[in-house]
């Protein structure tokens, strides 16, 4: 007996949705060029009247003491911060750049020499080598220490290494766990001056390296801000 069965031909047709992409395609395009127009704003519009009105008040208070005059000047020196704030939060790209080797303990050392410590001292335990963007890297650790040394209570500043990355930990009070969920959130401060775009920096720099950043509780109940990087580097 013949079997007449025939093998059969099967011809597999996928059908690839371009459409999902190609919106968020233009969704990205978009925030750029929105980002783009921000930052002219903010570089352009807003720093030549600002700068006008500061050097107005400055000539004003050679002059004139007045308390009043005293809060425009605090006034227009914070909106100062604030914009310089926001344009670093857009400023610092990743693309088309190579990631350098570069000691922890150097980094450190460079963004401790630009920051105003006052008091504050400033310790580290251990060294070990990072694979980054060290101009990054060095803001990341300057508006760290700024953040610390801004709300004022604590006396040492300390640097070192675990398993996973490194950490920097203060001996102040602490951040109450029902705030740390906020302290990356661009605009979120508690304090009187503050801009709240100081931590949200951070945060942005440390993920474009594509590591993460966590807060917690230190060794002396301050602040133990964690940074997991990837891949884990070796201690030297």
């Amino acid at each position: 007996m013949v079997s007449d069965a025939r093998e059969s031909d099967y011809l597999v047709v996928v059908h690839e949705n371009f459409t999902q992409r190609k919106v968020a395609e233009l969704e990205a395009e978009r925030r750029t060029e929105e980002l783009q127009e921000f930052a002219r704003l903010l570089s352009h519009d807003l720093r030549n009247p600002l700068a006008v009105a500061q050097g107005s008040a400055k000539i004003l208070a050679m002059d004139i003491e007045d308390d009043y005059l005293d809060d425009v000047l605090s006034s227009l020196l914070r909106m100062e911060a604030i914009i310089d704030d926001a344009l670093s939060l857009m400023r610092y790209g990743t693309e088309g750049r190579d990631k350098e080797p570069i000691r922890l303990n150097k980094l450190t050392e460079h963004a401790w020499s630009n920051v105003e410590t006052g008091s504050v001292s400033f310790a580290r335990t251990n060294d070990r080598m990072l694979d980054g963007y060290p101009d990054l890297l060095e803001h990341v650790f300057e508006n760290m220490f700024r953040n610390t040394i801004e709300h004022g209570e604590a006396t040492t500043i300390t640097i070192g290494t675990t398993e996973h990355g490194f950490y920097v930990e203060d001996d102040g009070t602490g951040i109450p766990d029902g705030m740390r969920s906020k302290v990356f959130e661009m605009g979120y401060t508690t304090q009187k001056n503050g801009t709240g775009f100081g931590l949200a920096i951070v945060e942005n720099l440390v993920k474009s390296h594509g590591w993460s950043i966590t807060v917690g509780e230190g060794d002396t109940s301050g602040a133990r801000f964690e940074v997991f990087t990837n891949p884990v580097v070796p201690n030297s």
